[in-house]
């Protein structure tokens, strides 16, 4: 590879240059290894089902999901619902990219609606083809085999699940452990291992087994990796357990660029009435003034996507509170106050604030009236007019996977960003 983002590592199409789109697909237990990838499987249309496939490499988004908008007859979010072969009935479960749970990028929420169009769970009475096929067998059965490979990460404080696959011989099937342990916490319930953890960083290894029901047996070694609540070195923020996700499913600590990060995971995030899709908030503080910093970067394929990071403040409730949008759209880069669960914006900074896939420091300052917003310390909005209660502080994201490090919340410094002072006592003398 030359280092530059290649397409789909796996593709099903949909309508546009082409006369249909795909009518059904079943993708699953494929390992891809790649450089760089745009997207690990693109799903742009059809049915079916993707699951128990392990991603392992550099991608924008694992899994992504969009309404085919190429060539002349593309539709894109510009056609009535239900729009020509587009997504619909997909179910998607256990997929692995690089040790966590896959994320999944909806490019088109209006027209691709989770619950509705697609499900992240396993699909009810589905039975996978059988691999290899029977014509290739001489009229045997294949081979009953383990076909889970990778276990996802287990965080500590965290709930913990995963299902366990096996394929070929005779179902149904049945699994036990027969050598070694998973965490103490975690047990196995027929197929799925579960529980939560509470324990210190280590790797446990254990067997296990899997019977089919004419007593044929395959053994396989997996192993479940214990990874902290803690990202960071700062003392409260850098611990997840002193912070409350709206929707605990998509967030998680997990290994990003060589460190651990506090990370949106995007399965299927949709914004609705402007507000935030998913935000997370510092447990048990309120905060008037203060100054919030914190490392942050957007994994977004910018060329086809816009990008956006949220901070969160003055939170009273779901209905209320107050955001600033870093954007990679200049526009959007926004103070946005939501009220009575719809927003309105106050005032745009009209300038891309995301202009790569680098980390970021960015910072927000809130004193009196005023608030200041930084980004790598340079001062690129500021608002003089604000009136904000008492409340709390959080980050979020409006329809986007975000990366999080080295938060901080602290006083702010007592000069730092105050308008100047109108000067007293002073006579002007004006001479020839």
């Amino acid at each position: 590879m030359d280092g530059k983002i290649g397409s789909s590592g796996i593709d099903a199409h949909g309508y546009s240059s082409w006369p249909r789109g795909s009518r059904s697909y079943e993708i699953y237990n494929n390992h891809l290894t790649v450089y760089r990838r745009w997207v690990g499987i693109g799903v742009r249309g059809g049915e079916g089902v993707v699951f128990n496939n392990t991603l392992i490499g550099d991608y924008g988004h694992s899994i992504q999901l969009w309404n085919d908008t190429s060539g002349n007859q593309g539709q894109g979010d510009n056609c009535n619902y239900p729009c020509k072969d587009q997504i619909r009935e997909l179910y998607i479960w256990n997929n692995i990219t690089n040790g966590n749970t896959s994320d999944i990028d909806n490019k088109h929420p209006s027209i691709i609606q989770p619950n509705r169009d697609y499900f992240l769970r396993q699909k009810e009475g589905y039975t996978p083809y059988i691999y290899p096929h029977p014509l290739n067998l001489d009229g045997e059965k294949p081979p009953l085999q383990i076909s889970t490979s990778i276990l996802p990460d287990a965080l500590n404080n965290q709930s913990y699940s995963t299902k366990l696959f096996a394929r070929g011989g005779q179902p149904p099937y049945q699994w036990n452990i027969i050598e070694g342990n998973p965490p103490q916490t975690i047990t196995l319930n027929e197929d799925i291992l579960a529980g939560t953890v509470n324990d210190q960083e280590r790797t446990y290894f254990f067997t296990v087994q899997v019977t089919d029901n004419e007593g044929a047996i395959v053994n396989k070694e997996l192993s479940i990796e214990i990874i902290s609540s803690s990202f960071s070195s700062f003392s409260y923020f850098g611990d997840i357990k002193n912070w409350e996700p709206d929707k605990l499913n998509l967030w998680t600590v997990s290994e990003r660029d060589g460190d651990k990060r506090y990370i949106i995971t995007n399965g299927g995030l949709r914004s609705t009435n402007g507000k935030l899709a998913t935000y997370s908030l510092i447990k048990d503080r309120m905060y008037e003034d203060f100054k919030i910093k914190l490392l942050a970067k957007s994994p977004v394929d910018l060329q086809y996507n816009n990008a956006d990071i949220d901070i969160v403040f003055g939170y009273e409730n779901d209905e209320n509170y107050y955001y600033f949008m870093f954007s990679s759209n200049a526009p959007w880069s926004a103070l946005h106050k939501v009220e009575n669960g719809s927003r309105k914006e106050i005032k745009s900074a009209n300038k891309s604030l995301i202009i790569d896939n680098e980390y970021h420091y960015l910072e927000i300052g809130l004193k009196g009236q005023l608030i200041t917003i930084k980004r790598d310390q340079e001062t690129v909005f500021t608002f003089n007019e604000l009136n904000i209660n008492k409340g709390r502080i959080g980050i979020g994201s409006f329809n986007d996977a975000i990366y999080f490090d080295n938060i901080d919340v602290t006083n702010p410094d007592p000069l730092e960003d105050l308008p100047p002072s109108s000067p007293q006592n002073v006579r002007v003398k004006i001479t020839n």
